[in-house]
Formats: C-alpha cells, sequence, structure tokens
C-alpha cells in the first residue's frame, strides 16, 4: 500500500521540521512549503492526500487558502487540517468557517496532530 502524502504548509521553519519529523515517524510521506502562495500548485505537485495549513501566513493566510480550495473544489478528496497559534475555541471557529476537516492548536501536543492525520486518512 502507497503512503498517504501530507503537505505541511508554515512560515515557521522548525514548526515544518517538526511536523515533517513526527509525521514521517507515524509512516507518511511528507512536504514541506513555507508560504501560503502558490500552496495549490504545491498540492498538485506532491499529489497531497491532506495539506496542513498554518492560519497565521504572510500574504494569503490558511484560513483564505482552504476557502479557494473548498469553494473552487480543486482537489475534493483533500482532508484540511489547521495548525496555528490560534487559541483552541477560536481555530474551531475558523476551521467550520472556512471548511477545514479539523483543526489543532500548536500549543497543543503536537502527537495529537498526527493521530488526527491518521483518522482523517483512514489509517489502520
Amino acid at each position: 500500500m502507497a503512503k498517504k502524502r501530507v503537505l505541511v504548509v508554515d512560515d515557521d521553519p522548525v514548526a515544518l521540521e517538526m511536523v515533517k519529523d513526527l509525521l514521517t515517524d507515524w509512516g507518511f510521506e511528507v512536504f514541506t512549503y513555507d508560504r501560503g502562495l502558490g500552496t495549490t500548485n504545491e498540492i498538485k505537485k506532491t499529489k497531497a492526500d491532506l495539506v496542513i495549513l498554518d492560519v497565521n501566513m504572510p500574504a494569503l493566510k490558511g484560513d483564505k487558502i482552504a476557502e479557494i480550495l473548498r469553494r473552487e473544489n480543486y482537489f475534493p478528496d483533500l482532508k484540511i487540517i489547521f495548525y496555528s497559534t490560534i487559541e483552541e475555541k477560536e481555530l474551531e471557529k475558523i476551521a467550520a468557517l472556512h471548511g477545514a476537516d479539523d483543526y489543532l492548536s500548536k500549543s497543543a501536543d503536537v502527537s495529537l496532530l498526527a493521530a488526527k492525520v491518521e483518522k482523517l486518512l483512514l489509517i489502520t
């Protein structure tokens, strides 16, 4: 069975590496991208099954990327998780408003992110 592909989009290089290392250890094929602009092209290039988006990025924020992806239906099967420093309750609202499948605050245990990815991609 082919590994599921995850694209992590975050302007914080430390967060990118941490999430990449974690998800790689969980058996995913992980790609990283350090800006919001161009994310759609990166999804096409990597053939990602799931994208993890930081909400707070310069130029094009993660919530706007998710909104565009959902509105234009570019990738109908793509799963989206918001991963941000925003407080959990606010992040929950933003996720619901912009079509994310799940969310997690960066203040939470990062292993929870891997569990959310696994659940969304139905890997057992």
